[in-house]
């Protein structure tokens, strides 16, 4: 899973942390950022279904359709049990060009 979200549908996902140097080195200007991280500690019915990322997982060939339900069960058994934990943190920045 850790492999299958750094490169989400082909795209480094890990580009958040640079968003702001990568503006200024485009030329942008009059920048404004921020950033927010979201936690989940436990079972939450109202966070995206871990089904969809087993999907995604799934079409990119890093997991059978098999995995894929063992690892929603996995996933969602360890969070009724209160032993999951997920951090997933945004960033934004917006600019204008000069």
């Amino acid at each position: 899973m850790r492999a299958h979200v750094a490169v989400e549908r082909r795209r480094p996902s890990h580009v958040g942390r640079r968003l702001e140097g990568l503006c200024r080195a485009a030329g942008l200007v009059e920048l404004a950022t921020t950033a927010a991280t979201h936690v989940a500690t436990g079972w939450d019915a109202g966070l995206p279904p871990i089904a969809d990322l087993a999907q995604d997982m799934v079409a990119t060939g890093d997991l059978d359709d098999g995995g894929a339900a063992r690892f929603v069960a996995a996933v969602e058994g360890a969070a009724r049990a209160g032993r999951l934990r997920v951090t997933l943190t945004m960033y934004s920045v917006a600019a204008r060009r000069p």
